[in-house]
């Protein structure tokens, strides 16, 4: 008589609950990987903000001359009529919702007091902007948005607060903040967002 073999292998209830598995695993991937491009992109624009600041103060000290840090970019195309001093015509500010934010980087002419004409561009740098996250410039003087340093490290404008934050109030979300003192004085935060902190939400630290 001929005996029947047995064979090992998966049932077809079996096979759905790995197939469900799998996919609820990839669904969890796909989440905390979106979650980790946020906050790589929302660290990385709060790095390259506290950098340039922390360079504009350190040039200003070491020049003897003013200089400043612009969220702006330069509306027309630069005049390089004077190859030791690029200077821009006009400029268009940072607003909510850009996809793009420019940094730039000029020198005065003076220790204090430089006119309008007299800042040469001596750097510029862009940051792209997820959707997902904006960048608040309401503390600072405007046309263009700038932290204006003097050669002795105080600010030569108002001081404030960058927020880097959620474009939905929503607690948890990942943010940063930079703040300015009147002595120049820069301190970075990163954090979580928190609606219930303030009028509209705050950056509140990771502790």
């Amino acid at each position: 008589m001929r005996l029947i073999e047995k064979r090992d292998g998966f049932s077809i209830i079996e096979g759905l609950l790995v197939i469900g598995v799998i996919g609820i695993l990839v669904a969890m991937g796909g989440t905390l990987a979106a979650k980790f491009s946020i906050r790589k992109s929302v660290d990385r624009i709060t790095g390259d903000i506290s950098s340039s600041l922390q360079i504009t103060k350190l040039k200003a000290a070491r020049q003897g001359v003013e200089y400043r840090t612009l969220f702006a970019s330069c509306a027309e195309d630069l005049d390089t009529t004077d190859p030791n001093c690029f200077v821009c015509p006009d400029y268009t500010d940072y607003s909510a919702g850009d996809g793009t934010l420019t940094i730039i980087r000029e020198r005065g002419n003076s220790n204090n007091g430089t006119p309008d004409n007299g800042w040469c561009v001596e750097a510029t740098t862009r940051d792209e902007m997820p959707s997902v996250i904006t960048l608040d410039l309401a503390t600072m003087d405007d046309d263009p948005y700038r932290y204006v340093f003097n050669p002795n490290g105080t600010l030569g404008g108002s001081s404030g607060t960058l927020k880097i934050k959620p474009t939905s109030a929503e607690r948890g979300k990942r943010c940063g903040k930079v703040v300015i003192s009147p002595f120049g004085r820069i301190r970075v935060i990163q954090g979580n967002w928190d609606e219930t902190l303030g009028p509209s939400g705050d950056c509140r630290a990771i502790r």
